[in-house]
């Protein structure tokens, strides 16, 4: 005998999974149009460049650094100064291979294509940097795939996307057991010795957890009475725990400004010292009054290596030549809060730069030096020697290339002892343009801390620093360069 309802409840079960699979699909086909039609312009100036001139051929790869500027790009201005050459009679096509958002895995996979696509004479790389950040997110697979399914997993761009956004979800959490040394303030020390009760309490976490998550995803479908209802279960059953009104917040975060307050406000009495808390105060207050640094500041007392709170306060003290002194014991304690990171010695070797104490500026330069050499970036290294076995079989040569700001000492110990490799070293040019000029002639951003994404100024140096490493290999004869 049939059962209605029930058939009626599987028949509504595998709809809403056919929905959400059709909705995962549709935002793939977003994200992958999205790349196509930038690949599809950047391959259209490509081939532009091979018609018009295309007698020796130089293929640049590395990550947004290159890929992104358009006619302003290096590889673009690169081609414009190497055709305008005298003392070179034959034409140069330049290849802009840059992927944005990319780190060395996927340019070493791309290598191959490019190689049978463009047939060049020599290759420019400049990657390693989003091995480092998108690490730092674990959003680099350095262990291979456990099986087909999770191998093609990998190579959706919604995976990724999916990935950053469960890591995230587990850092503003985790931000509950950070520990606190017996340095820092009594109320401090006090929510630190309350923080090792957490496993104890993690099952009745765990239920208000998943009210918050439904929640929120209601609240995203424009269900909003019904997240509010949700959103005061949750705290029914734990009114001490401030997320329910951090969510609150982050849904009238850009629609209405009271209750996004009042919402933050009530996050920060229930818990005093959740930096999540203060930095989207902070971010809601951007604009409208003069508590941003103040409630960033906060945040990074408490969280002291939440480099996206100090990235906001550079960005907020940075046009005030007041607080330069601020600027500074800031970068410091970033340094103290994550010595083995480079960007706060980076970022402080900028500073001094700016304020014109050379001195103290180049010895932050190279204590960040330091700290990139003894990084483990074995991965990163292996391959940059995959890409240098596969140039060498093809007989392409390979000119390794350091990032603007940055010295090439890592690159020549990657390569110890391979005379065919040529580096362009990028430290002093810049750092000397940066001194007379100032740092925005320069960049657009710091992303790196050191160095960001290049403007039109910044592609040109560094075009024009790369040439001479160009005219010597082409001096060196035909002895890695491929039959035309």
């Amino acid at each position: 005998m049939s059962n209605p309802p029930l058939i009626r409840l599987f028949h509504k079960f595998f709809l809403s999974l056919w929905g959400i699979a059709a909705c995962l699909f549709l935002i793939e086909i977003v994200m992958r149009l999205a790349g196509f039609l930038f690949l599809a312009s950047q391959e259209y100036a490509n081939r532009a460049s091979i018609d018009q001139a295309g007698e020796y051929r130089i293929l640049c790869l590395g990550e947004s650094t290159t890929a992104l500027g358009g006619k302003n790009s290096y590889p673009r201005q690169l081609e414009e100064i190497l055709n305008s050459r005298e003392d070179l009679d034959f034409d140069i096509s330049v290849i802009n291979g840059g992927l944005a958002s990319i780190a060395s895995d996927g340019i070493l996979a791309s290598v191959e294509k490019q190689i049978n696509q463009y047939r060049p004479d020599l290759v420019l790389v400049m990657m390693g940097i989003n091995d480092v950040i998108y690490r730092d997110t674990g959003l680099v697979e350095n262990e291979e795939p456990s099986n087909w399914l999770h191998k093609a997993a990998q190579e959706l761009k919604i995976y990724k996307l999916a990935k950053l956004l469960v890591l995230s979800i587990e850092k503003k959490i985790s931000q509950k057991k950070t520990f606190v040394s017996k340095k820092s303030p009594p109320r401090v020390r006090y929510y630190g010795a309350a923080c090792r009760f957490f496993d104890d309490v993690v099952n009745a976490q765990a239920e208000e957890f998943s009210y918050i998550r439904q929640a929120v995803q209601w609240a995203g479908e424009g269900k909003l009475k019904d997240a509010m209802s949700l959103f005061d279960t949750a705290l029914q059953i734990n009114p001490r725990n401030e997320w329910p009104y951090l969510e609150m917040g982050l849904i009238y975060h850009y629609d209405d400004f009271e209750k996004a307050e009042s919402a933050y406000k009530k996050a920060i009495s229930i818990n005093p010292l959740n930096a999540e808390a203060y930095h989207r105060l902070g971010h809601l207050y951007l604009g409208h009054n003069n508590q941003p640094k103040a409630l960033f500041a906060k945040a990074v007392e408490i969280a002291p290596d939440r480099i996206c709170s100090y990235m906001e306060l550079v960005d907020l003290y940075r046009p005030d030549d007041d607080a330069l002194e601020k600027l500074e014991k800031l970068y410091q304690r970033a340094i103290q809060s994550a010595p083995v990171d480079d960007w706060g010695y980076a970022g402080l070797a900028i500073l001094y730069e700016e304020q014109k104490k050379y001195d103290l500026a180049e010895k932050y330069y190279q204590l960040a030096d330091e700290l990139r050499l003894k990084a483990n970036q074995d991965h990163l290294r292996g391959n940059f020697l995959k890409l240098k076995d596969m140039l060498k079989q093809e007989k392409i040569g390979l000119i390794a290339v350091s990032y603007p700001m940055r010295s090439a000492a890592d690159l020549k110990n990657i390569f110890t002892g391979d005379d065919d490799v040529l580096f362009v070293d990028n430290q002093a040019v810049f750092h000397d343009a940066v001194r007379k000029e100032g740092y925005e002639v320069y960049f657009s951003d710091r992303f790196a801390g050191d160095f960001g994404h290049c403007t039109a100024k910044g592609h040109r140096l560094l075009a024009q620093n790369i040439i001479p490493v160009i005219i010597e290999y082409i001096k060196r004869g035909p002895s890695l360069k491929k039959d035309q």
